[in-house]
């Protein structure tokens, strides 16, 4: 499967933001896309383990103010398996964040996670709708 075909299949997959706003959906795809071209050359796997990201990621805006530390320690292992790094992060500071999530519209959710499990690779395009 190509990069664009990726890209298309992103795009056109509604389940993945099904949860989140306009503004919060194009944030997330936008980032999933760039994350995507980041690769040197993604394979059907990464796309696979980037998709199960989106979707738990959809899932805890929709669960929203519920967020659960165990719920980020597991987005924090699908990053791992989509891209071969991952955050770390012990249970304390996962349940600190939850908190944190839990008082945020869905927007302002989908930023704050991105910026967490992913600082360096955070971009611009995700800051313009706080």
């Amino acid at each position: 499967m190509d990069r664009q075909h990726m890209t298309d299949l992103l795009l056109e997959n509604e389940s993945l933001t099904d949860n989140l706003s306009d503004t919060a959906a194009r944030a997330l795809r936008d980032w999933a896309i760039a994350r995507l071209h980041l690769l040197p050359a993604p394979q059907e796997e990464h796309f696979t383990a980037l998709v199960r990201f989106l979707r738990q990621i959809n899932r805890l805006a929709g669960a929203l103010p519920d967020v659960y530390a165990e719920d980020l320690a597991n987005l924090l292992s699908m990053h791992q398996s989509a891209f071969g790094a991952a955050r770390a992060a012990g249970e304390a500071e996962c349940a600190r964040f939850a908190a944190q999530l839990s008082s945020l519209t869905d927007n302002q959710m989908i930023n704050a996670l991105l910026e967490w499990v992913v600082p360096s690779a955070h971009t611009p395009e995700s800051h313009s709708d706080r």
